[in-house]
């Protein structure tokens, strides 16, 4: 009888021991296929939801520039330090554009376009004498955009573009607040035939834009020679330096039709 009862608890035993087993195992393979759902769920591709495509302003805005400013002419330098900074130049007119967006993913777009922007320096020379020296000139950028690509939302950019200049003007002050030499010219020679540029931004929830240009080329022509046989640029080399903070405004309001989507009254794509 004690046998019996021995063998029936041993092999309740074993069942009770088999159970737990296959328990636990269907336990571990629960957690783990939460946890792959959890994790596919965490690393799912976000729906599109941004224009592919759409035509906007690039309005610069209030533009602030300065200059590195080498001096390397022997009768330059014995009168003035070889390397300076210019003062910083503020400019609000004219400075606007328009840009070809071409969104590729919903975090990641190119853009080029058109712009016309006012650039410039201002630079102490002899004695009292202040030289302001400015250039409109027309530009296509041609950049890269990192963030979220959906209307006034926040996204970095980085990129360059080429300039020409189309007009230079020139404001000289031999005595604070007395001009003495005021001029421009269309296509002048007195600045290069291109000027390439190279630049880093960013845009914020909102359109606000802050970019930082950067001009590694003379912005003077150093061999420019004037009617009457002067060198006014000779021994300048001149990289200036812009800090603008303007508004990115989307002009077209085609959107393409995005399932799961839907077009709010103020232009931004939601989903739905």
């Amino acid at each position: 009888m004690k046998k019996r009862v021995f063998l029936a608890l041993l092999f309740l035993s074993c069942m009770a021991v088999m159970t737990a087993g296959a328990q636990e195992k269907a336990d571990n393979k629960a957690r783990k296929e939460e946890v792959k759902k959890k994790k596919h769920k965490r690393h799912k591709k976000r729906p599109f939801t941004a224009r592919p495509f759409f035509i906007g302003t690039d309005v610069d805005g209030a533009m602030f520039s300065t200059a590195f400013i080498h001096h390397s002419y022997s009768y330059l330098t014995r009168q003035l330090p070889t390397n300076t900074v210019g003062t910083v130049r503020f400019s609000g007119f004219l400075n606007t554009g328009l840009t070809v967006n071409f969104n590729l993913t919903q975090t990641l777009g190119l853009y080029t376009g058109i712009d016309i922007k006012n650039i410039g320096f201002n630079d102490y020379t002899y004695a009292d004498s202040t030289i302001k020296r400015r250039s409109y000139n027309v530009g296509i950028p041609l950049g890269i955009k990192i963030g979220n690509m959906d209307d006034k939302k926040a996204f970095g950019f980085i990129g360059g573009g080429i300039d020409k200049p189309i007009n230079y003007k020139q404001k000289q002050y031999l005595v604070r607040n007395e001009k003495t030499v005021n001029f421009n010219e269309w296509f002048s020679d007195r600045t290069p035939v291109i000027m390439p540029y190279v630049f880093i931004g960013a845009a914020v929830k909102g359109g606000a834009v802050f970019k930082l240009q950067y001009y590694p080329g003379n912005f003077l022509n150093p061999n420019y020679k004037a009617s009457n046989g002067l060198e006014p640029n000779y021994g300048y080399d001149v990289h200036v330096l812009v800090l603008s903070v303007g508004y990115w405004v989307p002009v077209d309001k085609r959107h393409k039709n995005i399932p799961g989507t839907t077009v709010a009254p103020n232009g931004q794509r939601r989903m739905n």
